[in-house]
């Protein structure tokens, strides 16, 4: 069976998810206490009792769902031969590449924990917000962007589903040029600030004195990178791509279909929490068993 494993991003969690694992397996909650013990606080009440107006803040969610990732993968690998390839989401990469061994479960939660503070202060250092355009081509949201300024496409998420991030005036303006010009909805999203573009730029500059630093190994399968759509090639490249990937969209409507050509995948298991991941894919390869 030849299974591509998917671990979602930020906006996918939600209180109470990975409790059923937690219980079920000592090894799951093992590693929810050790996650606890790296960071010093308790992430894990907070996955498990909420409230959801402190989980949805940055600094909780970015380390709660790759913990969550992380345990489901853990669960998952018991008996089963190695997948294929893997892909996550924004964050969801961190836990792709933890997964595949590049880094310790240890130092990928002490990556995402630094990259969700650094993305926090940069939104308070430059504000801004994120919305989904749905029911057009890239090239009108694009247009529209440049046209614009100050707001740009940030994830590619499947066959008429573009999401764009920057100034919420910015936002706002692009949202009443589409509408004006194209039968389209734009729906704003619930995060903190303009991630995935160059609003994140301070950020990506503080994660880039981080990543250097991080011990890099190499993955027991492939992993494929959200900046390119590409397989990663190397050490030096992941800790390259991790950075720019603070300011670059998320190509992943193209990265699902390269994994899809190049692997020719039985089926796609994507990891607790949501089925986000998965109703996308429906619509990129519609063809594709997806679990």
């Amino acid at each position: 069976m030849k299974t591509v494993l998917l671990f979602p991003g930020q906006g996918s969690q939600k209180v109470g998810m990975g409790r059923e694992l937690y219980q079920s397996s000592p090894a799951v909650r093992r590693l929810y206490c050790q996650a606890d013990e790296i960071l010093g606080r308790e992430l894990s009440r907070i996955i498990f009792e909420g409230p959801e107006e402190v989980l949805v803040q940055t600094e909780n969610s970015q380390p709660a769902i790759y913990l969550t990732g992380f345990a489901c993968f853990l669960n998952w690998k018991e008996d089963k031969e190695l997948p294929v390839a893997a892909a996550g989401h924004s964050l969801g990469e961190y836990t792709a590449l933890t997964a595949a061994g590049v880094f310790s479960f240890t130092d990928g939660l002490l990556l995402v924990s630094r990259r969700a503070e650094l993305m926090a202060q940069a939104t308070r250092e430059r504000p801004g917000v994120m919305a989904a355009v749905l029911g057009l081509d890239d090239e009108k949201v694009i247009t529209a962007c440049a046209e614009v300024g100050n707001v740009w496409p940030a994830n590619y998420n499947a066959p008429g589903q573009v999401v764009i991030s920057g100034e919420k005036s910015a936002v706002e303006q692009v949202r009443q040029v589409l509408s004006q010009r194209h039968p389209c909805k734009v729906i704003p999203l619930k995060v903190s600030g303009a991630f995935h573009s160059p609003l994140m730029d301070w950020a990506r500059n503080g994660f880039e004195k981080i990543v250097s630093a991080c011990p890099v190994q190499v993955p027991a399968f492939p992993v494929y990178a959200n900046v390119t759509g590409r397989q990663f090639s190397g050490a030096d490249e992941i800790k390259q791509l991790l950075v720019e990937q603070v300011i670059s969209p998320v190509l992943w409507r193209q990265t699902v279909a390269q994994i899809w050509n190049e692997k020719k995948p039985d089926s796609f298991l994507e990891a607790e929490p949501g089925r986000v991941l998965s109703g996308l894919m429906k619509r990129i390869v519609p063809e594709a068993n997806v679990l």
